[in-house]
């Protein structure tokens, strides 16, 4: 018979121990962390991010390519066609001899120039804009939602693995029977447990192995000393442990984790 199904959210996008408890009646979560405060903070702000500024370049290369096909008016008539083109000629002739005199004038050139930065800045303005409130926007008032979206969407980008537990695999320690993921990192991790291992496990567990990261450099400590070692703790390399009342002589655990 299998366990009950429950659904759970530790409503933390940061890396979680878990314990699930089947003693019981039901089963019983417990969420827990490393280092709360210190630990990385996961969210789907920057693919959302991500998503827009693709968005944003594929709108802006549709309209180039729109224009570069856009068909242009030609006149019928061949002497309509080079009196046109001879206007221009002068038109644009007439502009650029104003301009070289303006040009002569440093005031109004440096009116110009005054001008032209207002103007690159207004664009940069707007461009970051348009590059970041639309993301804010849809991200900063459905946060909650997008969190619960996170890790769901991180393990739908991770390739994982899988491992099938029999009998023979089953192991002891202090805590009893058990079969053990060493090495994951706390991605993504499903199980289906069958026949004599759905019937006597006990309990689940994921932890980080217990060791802390050595960062070289010179700081001071505490007390004012110079030490040159940083130590900072493991929250990315993780266990998994299932533990069983009694030895599983039937059936298998699958599981797939990241």
């Amino acid at each position: 018979m299998s366990k009950p199904k429950e659904s759970h959210n530790g409503n933390c996008t940061k890396n979680a121990r878990i314990k699930i408890d089947y003693s019981g009646v039901k089963p019983k979560v417990q969420f827990s962390y490393p280092d709360k405060k210190h630990q990385v903070t996961g969210g789907m702000f920057p693919y959302i991010f991500l998503g827009w500024f693709f968005i944003l370049i594929i709108g802006c290369y549709g309209y180039a390519i729109g224009n570069a096909f856009h068909e242009t008016e030609i006149p019928d008539d061949y002497n309509q066609c080079v009196s046109h083109y001879e206007n221009k000629f002068i038109q644009e002739k007439e502009s650029i001899m104003e301009n070289l005199c303006i040009l002569d004038n440093r005031s109004l050139l440096k009116q110009l120039r005054g001008y032209e930065l207002t103007f690159n800045t207004l664009f940069t303005l707007i461009l970051i804009a348009a590059c970041l409130i639309p993301p804010i926007l849809i991200y900063l008032p459905f946060k909650k939602k997008w969190n619960r979206i996170y890790p769901k969407f991180q393990a739908w980008l991770s390739s994982k693995k899988l491992s099938v537990f029999k009998p023979g695999d089953v192991r002891k320690d202090e805590e009893g029977y058990y079969v053990e993921v060493p090495l994951f990192s706390n991605i993504l991790l499903n199980y289906k447990a069958t026949k004599g291992f759905s019937k006597h496990l006990k309990f689940f567990e994921i932890r980080e192995h217990k060791f802390k990261y050595i960062t070289l450099g010179r700081f001071k400590g505490k007390k004012g000393k110079d030490n040159k070692k940083k130590k900072q703790l493991n929250e990315w390399l993780w266990y998994a442990k299932f533990y069983f009342g009694d030895k599983p002589k039937t059936g298998k655990l699958e599981v797939i984790y990241k």
